[in-house]
């Protein structure tokens, strides 16, 4: 088939679809084939793109053109990533392992302190959350996925669900051969939780090890690897819960080459919160974090470069109730032994629902001290947010609409090459952005899911202001789309579906100098899935058109605009024992 061929096929299969589905509804995850959470939410064409991360690459998060404080993917307590910030961004928990996926756009920078995103993604571990069936008291998952490049993933879970003595262990690893202008990758993960709970007192403790390595067509090569331990206890007494939490990670990072010096980070943080708050779901809520961090970062030939800092956070928040509506008012404050600077953060939300609507606004401070991984000659800075919009969604029984608008002003805004290795771009360094940066951001989306059949649409429109530090490599707009057929047999034990996916990603700007336009372009993909009982079988056949597109950054090997890859495809299987 040739180029041209390929690209009308494109076009009519995404005429043909309209959006991706948010997968908000359990078992949605199970369909999703993609390796994990931060893969799902940031695919081609959605407002969080993440490239080249389902290819185990971690390029800057970027989002409304913010990689500091954009948006932040979470996994829950059980476990944990090594701080401070990337940590390993590369490996995360299979998606399969999860119920839900959690989105929460903003509304709480005063109580999460420095570092604050715009957006939360958070997984729902399956087992967290009731079954339909009833109480589960133990279940297994196992994982195993397959695919081109050489690619193959396996993981297995075990978890007890349990309110008095919950447990997990897990395991994963994977590695992936050549693909585009990358070589081959590897990361794995292990881990484990427990909580008790004996009377008025909870106890959790968790303990996660990640790693990863990859390297490009060149030959510049990094290897990452990072843990994190965390523990807590809680005590109930009266009307009040009064908590203590500390966590502590540790993660390496080794990056050579033949243009590359050998050089070596290594990054830890200390953390420890104490908390107070009104039992019940709501009600005045009090928390004191401090933290303490150090990044030293050793090149040949280069002195070494030492950072640390120190910080403070004391937060509250509160809700009260206006008829029908909720305000929630939070406000924090913090101090930077690095800025030697003091800096106050409120937090505003009001919910009110309206004709059926959910309506939300949100207007926030959003503050990040920049005091370490620093281009050479930029002193430590803040970057200074303040942000706001409202959300606007609607949910039916088998349908769901939602609309998000955003607008920001940043000073000091943090930057960053797109490199799609965090080592490369880590050691390069965060520059501060000398202009005022201001951002509107707008999303909509609408799913439907039926017995049979389902579809959707999302999409996202970004203007911002362009200035001479960084070229426009964020995607100006993007769209996703979705279209879904099944079949059901043997009272349900048996499933079919086939599912066609559709992608534009906007035009944007390399990080040539001087900069180059990149055109946008429509993407396709096809998923089929087989579930019988609890073992679910899914393939995904990605970029149909099989052209090799132009990324943002420079492969070192020729200086222009690598490439990404083709074709591919995906086999994966999940597998969920119960007791």
């Amino acid at each position: 088939m040739t180029l041209r061929a390929r690209a009308a096929c494109s076009a009519a299969l995404l005429a043909c679809v309209v959006a991706v589905p948010a997968l908000a509804q359990p078992g949605g995850t199970r369909y999703a084939s993609w390796p994990d959470v931060p893969a799902w939410w940031a695919a081609p064409g959605t407002w969080g793109w993440w490239p080249d991360h389902g290819y185990s690459a971690a390029p800057p998060r970027s989002f409304a053109g913010l990689v500091r404080g954009g948006w932040l993917p979470l996994e829950e307590e059980h476990a944990r990533n090594a701080a401070p910030e990337p940590g390993v961004a590369a490996t995360w928990l299979p998606i399969a392992w999860n119920d839900s996926v959690a989105v929460r756009t903003g509304g709480d920078a005063a109580w999460n302190g420095f570092g604050a995103p715009l957006v939360t993604v958070t997984a729902v571990p399956i087992g967290t959350t009731p079954q339909p069936e009833g109480p589960r008291h133990a279940l297994s998952m196992f994982t195993a996925g397959r695919g081109s490049a050489a690619e193959e993933e396996d993981g297995v879970s075990v978890a007890r669900v349990d309110s008095l003595l919950p447990l997990r262990v897990e395991a994963m690893g994977a590695t992936r051969g050549a693909t585009g202008a990358l070589e081959k990758t590897g990361r794995h993960l292990w881990g484990g939780s427990v909580g008790l709970l004996r009377g008025n007192q909870r106890f959790t403790a968790t303990l996660t090890q990640r790693s990863s390595a990859g390297a490009l067509a060149n030959g510049d090569d990094q290897a990452v690897t990072g843990l994190a331990g965390a523990g807590s206890w809680m005590l109930t007494h009266g009307a009040s819960i009064w908590s203590v939490d500390a966590e502590r990670g540790y993660h390496h990072a080794e990056s050579f080459g033949e243009s590359l010096a050998f050089s070596r980070r290594d990054a830890q943080q200390q953390t420890i919160g104490l908390g107070w708050r009104r039992a019940g779901d709501a009600g005045l809520q009090v928390r004191l974090a401090l933290s303490r961090a150090a990044v030293d970062r050793s090149t040949f030939g280069v002195p070494v470069v030492n950072a640390d800092e120190d910080q403070v956070w004391l937060a509250a928040r509160d809700g009260v109730r206006l008829g029908p509506a909720r305000l929630n008012v939070g406000v924090g404050g913090g101090w930077s032994r690095t800025l030697d600077r003091t800096v106050v953060a409120p937090s505003v939300e009001l919910r009110v629902p309206w004709s059926g609507f959910d309506v939300r606004g949100v207007a926030e401070r959003l503050v990040d001290p920049v005091w370490s991984d620093l281009a050479p000659g930029t002193p430590a800075f803040l970057q200074d947010t303040w942000a706001g919009g409202i959300d606007v969604n609607r949910s039916g029984n088998d349908w769901h609409a939602d609309a998000t608008w955003r607008s920001g002003r940043t000073s000091g805004r943090a930057l960053a090459s797109r490199l799609p290795l965090e080592e490369l771009w880590l050691r390069e360094g965060y520059a501060r952005d000398p202009d005022l940066y201001t951002f509107r951001l707008l999303h909509a989306g609408a799913a439907f899911e039926r017995p049979s059949f389902g579809g959707g649409v999302s999409g996202f429109v970004l203007a911002r202001n362009a200035g001479p530090a960084q070229p426009l490599v964020d995607p100006a707009n993007g769209a996703r789309a979705y279209l879904e057929g099944g079949i059901r047999m043997f009272t349900g034990d048996l499933i079919g579906r086939v599912r066609v996916e559709g992608a534009w990603v906007g035009e944007r700007e390399s990080e040539a100098v001087p900069s180059r336009h990149l055109a946008g372009y429509a993407t396709a993909d096809v998923v089929a899935s087989l579930t019988l009982a609890d073992a679910v079988f899914t393939f995904r056949f990605m970029n149909l058109e099989d052209i090799r597109r132009p990324e943002t950054w420079l492969d070192p090997r020729t200086g222009v605009e690598a490439l990404g890859p083709g074709h591919e495809f995906r086999l994966t299987l999940s597998w969920i024992l119960f007791d």
